[in-house]
């Protein structure tokens, strides 16, 4: 059997299919500017054996988006363009802007007014249900429902004892709606055992962008060294080690 027989053979038994259009849907762990983006290591990773396949993977992350701000613009940036798998990770905004001044220099910054956090873990629910009925009104596609990354590498801080319901309300509406789901704060816990960061370390505004001037010297994970952190660079935002986190759990889910 030739090699491009070989593939379409592969692809008998995995998701990767010909001319699939993969789109990404998310905040700033998604959209990869701010840090290293799993986006790209995932299509290194399956460019490395599915050349001959002509897979598209759409990155339709947005830095500081919450569960409402996706739902606002759903319309634009999933439906309008028929992808046929939608992979969901949101969530960490929802729980990090719930501070007042977090919430009004990320809007300032970005300029936008819908990157609204869930009031409370129903109100997250609810509006991801919405969210998940009108994709699936409209498309046909295969819907992933991942968990969040974490808020600072201190597993048992506030932000990420409050990220558990969140992701709980996740796997949840995944069984709910017999969808996929990829447990991409699970793979964090697991990376993360038994570490000690030397500080919590977390995203805070205006440091996030006060980093991106950094981050034009240095790489990701060089800072990340320097602040003693395993997986992010500031608690949040990816290192080449996170983005390989995700990359590797969603190309898993792909091709097996």
């Amino acid at each position: 059997m030739d090699t491009k027989n070989l593939i379409a053979h592969k692809t008998v038994k995995m998701k990767l299919r010909e001319n699939a259009n993969i789109l990404f849907f998310g905040d700033s762990i998604t959209h990869g500017v701010f840090g290293e983006s799993y986006i790209k290591i995932l299509d290194k990773m399956l460019a490395q054996r599915f050349s001959l396949l002509n897979y598209r993977l759409i990155n339709k992350g947005r830095a500081g988006d919450t569960i409402y701000s996706l739902l606002k613009r759903v319309e634009r940036d999933v439906i309008a363009l028929s992808p046929h798998m939608v992979f969901i990770l949101v969530g960490a905004n929802d729980v990090l802007l719930k501070r007042p001044e977090n919430l009004q220099i990320i809007q300032e910054r970005s300029g936008l007014k819908d990157q609204i956090p869930a009031t409370d873990t129903n109100e997250f629910k609810t509006t991801y249900r919405i969210l998940i009925n009108h994709i699936k009104q409209y498309l046909k596609a295969r819907l992933i429902l991942c968990s969040t990354g974490i808020i600072g590498e201190d597993l048992k801080n506030r932000y990420n004892r409050q990220l558990v319901h969140i992701n709980i309300a996740i796997r949840k509406m995944a069984m709910d709606y017999h969808l996929d789901f990829i447990d991409i704060n699970a793979a964090f816990y697991r990376e993360l055992q038994g570490f000690k960061p030397p500080t919590d370390y977390v995203p805070r505004m205006p440091e996030i962008y006060d980093d991106l001037e950094i981050l034009k010297s240095i790489t990701p994970d060089k800072l990340s060294q320097q602040r003693g952190l395993r997986v992010t660079y500031d608690g949040g935002h990816l290192n080449n080690r996170g983005a390989e986190i995700i990359a590797s759990h969603i190309y898993d889910y792909l091709v097996n």
